[in-house]
């Protein structure tokens, strides 16, 4: 045998453990972040505080502030209640209307990866909300219909914080 096909017999062995190191890395990689997310999730609450502006031509302005609190105990189920208010503000920045918020959604999640699929399974309004429906859906829930589903990515920032939530509104980080 020629060293030629020595070195390439040889090669060839490396190349198969390589692929075969690589692919065992990419599943851990995977089955590592389903399990973080889904311990993570597990016997969780937390409570996140949330700010949202949203300006007009006008240069009025709308501030939704208050605090989300999410609970869940399996990690597949749980619920996020929200307590704050809505400010419809001026251009001068005075408070013409304030609409008392205090929602909660009931949820069932399942995971794939880093990926959480939501679906609402119950929509409640809480003693002392005075919002509409369509309110809610545009600054406090966006995703606020039962059977509505939310598709989005789980965070994990420095291996203790959570961040979560649909494309189109910011996430909201838990800790």
């Amino acid at each position: 045998m020629s060293a030629a096909q020595l070195f390439s017999g040889r090669t060839s062995q490396y190349v198969g453990v390589v692929v075969v190191c690589a692919l065992i890395f990419i599943g851990g990689v995977a089955i590592t972040s389903w399990a973080l997310v889904q311990r993570n999730f597990a016997n969780m609450t937390c409570y996140a505080p949330f700010r949202f502006y949203e300006t007009y031509t006008d240069n009025s302005w709308i501030e939704a502030r208050g605090v989300y609190h999410l609970d869940s105990r399996s990690g597949i189920e749980g619920k996020t209640s929200y307590v704050g208010k809505v400010f419809y503000r001026n251009a001068e920045g005075g408070v013409t209307r304030t609409v008392p918020v205090s929602r909660e959604i009931n949820w069932k999640v399942k995971f794939s990866n880093s990926y959480a699929a939501t679906e609402i399974t119950a929509a409640n309004r809480r003693f002392g909300d005075h919002s509409d429906d369509n309110l809610v859906k545009d600054y406090i829930f966006p995703t606020y219909s039962v059977g509505q589903l939310n598709n989005s990515t789980v965070f994990l920032l420095n291996g203790k914080v959570l961040a979560n939530g649909p494309e189109n509104f910011p996430r909201i980080m838990c800790n």
